[in-house]
């Protein structure tokens, strides 16, 4: 009787095969979490910049004392100038959207009754992979 203390050739293989199905599943799954991860988090950061453009257009309309524009991608009040140049969104030379995401506005305004003006605006981000279109309205408090 002899006593075998090693492993064959074929368990060997089998180990090995095992192994690297085992391993593959594993890599996968880690991809997949991390590309899940990296699109939510670029949706949040998308999400997070239209509302906050959002608002402050907003916040500067309803404060503005007049407003006028320059054409569709420019809106002037009294103490501010909202302008899109180059795919990013300003409000007096400070950058609005992140760097990361182009944006495409759109303006209009309309008078309503004898002084408030009544503007419609589109904002359309975009990070490459994904695209969020926010549109809003907001009406001149006073226009004092």
């Amino acid at each position: 009787m002899s006593k075998n203390k090693g492993v064959t050739l074929i368990e060997l293989i089998l180990y090995v095969a095992l192994l690297t199905i085992l391993l593959g599943g594993a890599f996968k799954f880690i991809l997949d979490v991390v590309t899940v991860r990296y699109k939510a988090e670029n949706n949040r950061e998308i999400i997070y910049n239209s509302r906050f453009v959002s608002n402050v257009i907003e916040r500067e309309i309803k404060n503005a004392k007049t407003i006028s524009s320059t054409g569709s991608k420019n809106l002037t009040t009294d103490t501010s100038v909202i302008s899109e140049t180059g795919n990013n969104l300003f409000l007096n030379s400070k950058q609005l959207n992140s760097s990361t995401i182009s944006v495409n506005s759109n303006f209009v305004v309309t008078t309503s009754g004898t002084n408030s003006k009544h503007i419609d605006y589109l904002i359309i981000f975009d990070d490459g992979n994904k695209q969020i279109g926010i549109s809003g309205v907001a009406e001149q408090r006073s226009s004092l």
